[in-house]
């Protein structure tokens, strides 16, 4: 899937308000999901995102900016595939469309548990 390369600890995936240019594959390595209040740059969401995990998925299928910023945290490897060829694949692979519906499944229903125990 996509083009691998390894990124450098304290480098930016990609910064939350970016325009969504396409999806990461985290392969080997952490990295860093970070949401911060846009008027108080107080951290809202912490969370580490290890292999396996695909980042800026909800802002690709959305077509808006990205929700959170990915910071490497430790050097990695990564894949990457543009928003246009990433939406031509969901496309012609339903196998894979159905993954990425579970994925937004999973992050939705973790985000109602944060909400629950945070009210």
């Amino acid at each position: 899937m996509g083009n691998r390369k390894s990124v450098r600890a304290s480098s930016v995936l990609f910064r939350q308000g970016d325009e969504p240019e396409g999806v990461y594959m985290v392969i080997a390595g952490k990295v860093r999901l970070i949401i911060r209040n846009p008027e108080t740059q107080v951290i809202t969401f912490d969370r580490p995102a290890e292999p396996g995990s695909l980042l800026g998925l909800p802002a690709v299928f959305a077509d808006r900016p990205y929700s959170m910023t990915a910071e490497v945290l430790e050097d990695s490897e990564v894949a990457y595939i543009g928003r246009s060829r990433f939406l031509a694949m969901m496309q012609a692979d339903n196998l894979l469309c159905m993954r990425c519906l579970q994925l937004l499944s999973d992050e939705v229903r973790i985000a109602r548990g944060a909400i629950k125990t945070s009210g």
